[in-house]
C-alpha cells in the first residue's frame, strides 16, 4: 500500500521524506528520553551500592554507564540525521530550497550567507 502511494502520487518524494523524518524523529525521542532518565537511575544504583556495600549495585551502575555512552553516541547521530532531513520534508526538492527559504542542515533562512541569490 505504501509503495503504491509513493509511486503514483505527485510529490511522492515529499511523502517519502516525511515518512523517513517521522521514523527518525520517533526513535530520537525514545533515545532522548532514555538519555535523560538513565543517568538518574545509574546514580541511584551507584548510591545504593555505596550505602549498602553491595557490589551488585556497583556492577549494575558500571554496566549502565557503558550503556549510557552508547546511548549518547546513537542519540547524537540520530540528532545529526534529523538536521539533514529537516529541509527535505519542509521544502521538498533541494533544487527549490533557496526559493523557499530553506538552506540545508544547520542553517536557517534568516542567515544572510545561507542562500546566495
Amino acid at each position: 500500500m505504501i509503495a503504491d502511494i509513493l509511486t503514483t502520487t505527485p510529490g511522492a518524494d515529499l511523502v517519502a521524506a516525511r515518512m523517513q523524518m517521522a521514523l527518525s524523529l520517533g526513535w530520537h525521542i525514545v533515545l532522548a528520553c532514555f538519555g535523560v532518565g538513565m543517568p538518574a537511575i545509574t546514580l541511584l544504583a551507584e548510591w545504593r551500592g555505596h550505602r549498602t556495600g553491595d557490589n551488585h549495585y556497583r556492577l549494575l551502575a558500571r554496566r549502565w554507564a557503558r550503556a549510557m555512552g552508547v546511548l549518547f553516541a546513537v542519540g547524537a547521530v540520530s540528532g545529526t540525521i534529523l538536521s539533514f532531513e529537516t529541509p527535505a520534508w519542509r521544502c521538498g526538492s533541494p533544487r527549490r530550497w533557496p526559493s523557499r527559504g530553506c538552506c540545508g542542515a544547520g542553517a536557517s533562512a534568516s542567515t544572510p550567507s545561507c542562500c546566495p541569490g
